[in-house]
């Protein structure tokens, strides 16, 4: 490993796109709870045809947002892998980035088969099988690959010595909240606090 394998212009980028991932699920929060909640407090699968005319422009971009925030989350460990495959977590740093690149990937064709919904016919989003499909991959294979990856990237902190220990700690909660993922389910916005906490120890480190 280089001498300036860690320093710090090798880690500010990575480090900002982790912080501001967490701004992006923010505000898909806020676009969530400020306007979808009080149209649909059911959720969005009571949209029927007829009020997706009107609401066809806040489905649209809450879809395409989604993907913002976990970009930025798997772009950062994709800018990492140069530096971590410098050190003894080569192997895990990049069995990271191939789940980051396959998340991205799945995102990428489930919001882009949910645009597809602006013209659906069935009486609400609850029966198109597009809308179920989707709706099951982000619940289950979307939350186990964010885990999954979030957690790679913790074991490569800890092993690599970049972040010893809170590479620990989010590699433990990355565990925990695979689990989770595959019993019951959760926002993911809560991977935003983890890579909040990666982006700010590769801002600060020294």
């Amino acid at each position: 490993m280089t001498a300036d394998a860690f320093s710090p212009s090798r880690l500010k980028v990575p480090g900002l796109l982790f912080v501001f991932s967490l701004v992006g699920f923010i505000l898909l929060m806020a676009i969530a709870i400020g306007v979808v909640l009080p149209a649909f407090p059911s959720g969005m699968g009571a949209l029927t045809p007829e009020q997706m005319l009107n609401f066809r422009s806040v489905f649209v971009l809450f879809q395409a947002w989604a993907i913002v925030p976990v970009l930025l989350g798997t772009l950062g460990m994709a800018l990492l892998y140069p530096t971590l495959k410098q050190t003894s977590a080569s192997r895990i740093a990049w069995l990271g980035l191939l789940c980051a690149s396959l998340t991205s990937v799945l995102y990428f064709v489930l919001i882009a088969l949910r645009l597809t919904l602006v013209s659906f016919s069935e009486a609400s989003l609850n029966d198109n099988s597009v809308w179920q499909w989707t709706s099951w991959a982000f619940d289950k294979p979307g939350l186990i690959l964010l885990s999954i990856t979030t957690l790679f990237v913790g074991i490569s902190f800890y092993r690599s010595n970049l972040l010893k220990r809170t590479g620990l700690i989010v590699a433990i909660l990355s565990i925990i909240l695979t689990f989770m993922a595959i019993i019951i389910g959760y926002p993911p916005f809560v991977f935003g606090f983890l890579w909040l906490a990666v982006g700010i120890g590769l801002l600060t480190r020294k």
